[in-house]
């Protein structure tokens, strides 16, 4: 086995690497905890209120979600850059699979309580038909973001 030199291209994709990484993760944190955390409550109702009540938060945190999806896709290219002297099928399928990651991630956005944010201040439906629809939008999210842990841990945590 030889032992190959650091080169240019790498030393740039270890920075990179290094910055994405925190930088992802600072976001995640920061929507999970600091704004998915004041909206959240266990009554779905009372949820749908708090992100109407606060909608711009709630957008800040869709905004924070995909950054960090971005954020991603840049880790895993540096990550492959950085691992493709060592063995490129293995960095390629590595990287593969943290992109199939993302995108499971962003397939959940279909699930997202999109109604909450129409019915807003351009139109004023029954007042019934607002709170059953935001208490299943809600209801959805919350299964997709329990689902989605469980379905992320492994890839995440295998790459």
């Amino acid at each position: 086995m030889t032992i190959s030199t650091i080169d240019e291209s790498q030393r740039k994709a270890a920075k990179v690497a290094g910055s994405a990484y925190l930088f992802t993760f600072a976001t995640v944190v920061y929507v999970n905890f600091g704004i998915h955390d004041r909206l959240i409550v266990e009554n779905n109702a009372e949820t749908a209120r708090n992100i109407l009540a606060h909608e711009r938060l709630f957008r800040i945190g869709i905004a924070g979600d995909l950054i960090y999806c971005a954020g991603v896709v840049v880790l895993l290219t540096a990550l492959y850059v950085i691992l493709k002297p060592v063995n490129r099928g293995l960095a390629l399928l590595a990287a593969f699979w943290r992109l199939v990651w993302v995108l499971m991630w962003l397939a959940g956005w279909a699930q997202h309580p999109w109604p909450i944010i129409g019915i807003g201040k351009r139109h004023r439906p029954n007042p019934s038909e607002v709170e059953k629809a935001n208490a299943t939008a809600v209801q959805q999210w919350r299964s997709w973001l329990r689902g989605a842990d469980l379905n992320r841990r492994p890839l995440g945590y295998a790459i």
